[in-house]
């Protein structure tokens, strides 16, 4: 039998175990939660957009007689920038049947010759510390003699960027106004000069939809605006970028 001055002894000896585990205990939960805050994920810096003042601007109305070189001059697109500009020229109309090539098309003078008779349209991007510009459209012109070398009215020199003159403000020698956008247009940009040239301004060569604000193609494409479905087309009831597309109609690829 346990006298009393033994189960003292051993409830101090339990008092002190159970005083030990307690402790350990804390220090553990401290420990861990130390390590648990040293692993918790620094949140990534927010991505900052790049920006600096950039253009690429259209460069004149250029002429040629078919078979002639054209080079074009850019001497305005500019950039806010320590960095020499970077050129990207390119066509985004050729007349048909034309085997145009662009020479030098990362300089600030390439040149073509100009093969056929008619519009060439040509794109020119620039762009400087990894930031690009919007697109700029210049017109070349090729005739065949005795031809006016801009069709009509003498274009040649002029800006590409239609607008500059076609604004509905500005006025010609007899006191008229150059012919702006008309009311009843389709809703477009104001870069004219990608879809309309010199030679003519109704009949376009070709409609550039990068410039047109419809949402989908049955906006305009309704028979009235412009062309609208084949009555020999199949019954279909998506819209029309579904199997078609804007640079080759006919060759589609069936949704």
């Amino acid at each position: 039998m346990l006298t009393h001055k033994t189960c003292r002894t051993l409830i101090a000896y339990l008092i002190s175990c159970l005083f030990i585990i307690f402790v350990a205990g804390c220090g553990g939960g401290s420990e861990s939660g130390s390590e648990a805050q040293a692993t918790t994920p620094i949140p990534d810096a927010p991505i900052e957009e790049k920006y600096i003042d950039i253009a690429a601007i259209s460069a004149p109305i250029v002429a040629v007689r078919v078979g002639e070189m054209a080079t074009l001059v850019d001497s305005k697109s500019y950039a806010v920038s320590a960095q020499t500009l970077s050129y990207s020229w390119s066509f985004t109309h050729k007349p048909d049947g034309s085997q145009a090539e662009l020479q030098s098309a990362t300089t600030a003078t390439p040149s073509f010759v100009a093969d056929v008779r008619g519009v060439y349209m040509v794109q020119l991007v620039v762009s400087a510390e990894g930031v690009s510009s919007q697109r700029a459209i210049t017109t070349v012109v090729a005739t065949i003699d005795p031809e006016r070398p801009t069709g009509p009215f003498n274009h040649l020199g002029l800006s590409s960027d239609c607008v500059s003159c076609h604004d509905g403000v500005k006025r010609q020698s007899n006191g008229e106004f150059i012919s702006p956008k008309l009311p009843d247009h389709i809703a477009t940009s104001n870069m004219c000069q990608a879809c309309h040239t010199p030679l003519g301004f109704a009949p376009i060569p070709f409609v550039d939809h990068q410039e047109v604000f419809f949402r989908s193609c049955s906006e305009c494409h309704n028979g009235v605006l412009a062309i609208g479905k084949s009555e020999f087309h199949p019954a279909t009831e998506v819209e029309c970028d579904q199997c078609h597309n804007t640079t080759h109609f006919v060759n589609i690829e069936p949704d």
